[in-house]
């Protein structure tokens, strides 16, 4: 079931400009038998990744940030950015001033 579940998805996702252009054409993806699966882009300044699970039930979307400074400015507008995800769950943040390689929304 998940194999054809998960075709089914890169399939869909194929016919779908908007997805291609940033993600890239997922048909001819190898056959995951994992029970998730996620799809990432690189930019300068950010890295969006969408992991979909089947078995949690839930989709996360997490973008990584290796620009402390780019991070920092869009802390300062977490209530926005909140208010305007409230509607599709929790929105977890890092803080600005951690010692870390990377940052996480």
């Amino acid at each position: 079931m998940r194999r054809s579940f998960w075709n089914g998805l890169y399939e869909y996702a194929a016919t779908r400009p908007d997805f291609v252009d940033v993600y890239g054409d997922p048909s001819g993806r190898k056959t995951n038998s994992d029970t998730w699966t996620s799809f990432g882009v690189g930019s300068e300044i950010c890295h969006p990744d969408g992991t979909l699970n089947i078995r949690g039930g839930y989709i996360t979307v997490d973008l990584y940030f290796a620009d402390t400074f780019q991070y920092a400015k869009l802390y300062t507008m977490r209530d926005s950015v909140e208010r305007i995800l409230a509607n599709l769950g929790e929105v977890m943040w890092n803080e600005p001033e951690a010692d870390k390689k990377n940052w996480h929304l």
